[in-house]
């Protein structure tokens, strides 16, 4: 549905274009432009979230941030990937 700026500020019955009676007012019009400004930050704040989370899993699988310790020693994964094949380990 379509609210023409110019009619919201004049709290007066209109006529949609697809013929719906319409009442239209400043506040009913602010409050789903409120709506539509939340939304859109959070739609923000989410897709910020989604390329975080994506990052994250990306450094998970090539074993960054991660580390064994055996026997006193730490040894990176990534760094044994990058350096040597998983056969050559032994």
């Amino acid at each position: 549905m379509l609210i023409d700026v110019r009619l919201a500020s004049s709290c007066e019955f209109t006529v949609h274009p697809e013929g719906v009676l319409m009442k239209t007012s400043d506040s009913a019009f602010e409050l789903i432009l409120q709506e539509l400004l939340k939304q859109k930050s959070r739609l923000e704040e989410l897709a910020q979230e989604n390329q975080e989370l994506r990052s994250q899993l990306a450094d998970l699988r090539e074993g960054r941030g991660i580390s064994v310790a055996i026997l006193g020693q730490r040894f990176s994964p990534a760094r044994l990937c990058r350096h040597q094949p998983l056969g050559d380990l032994e």
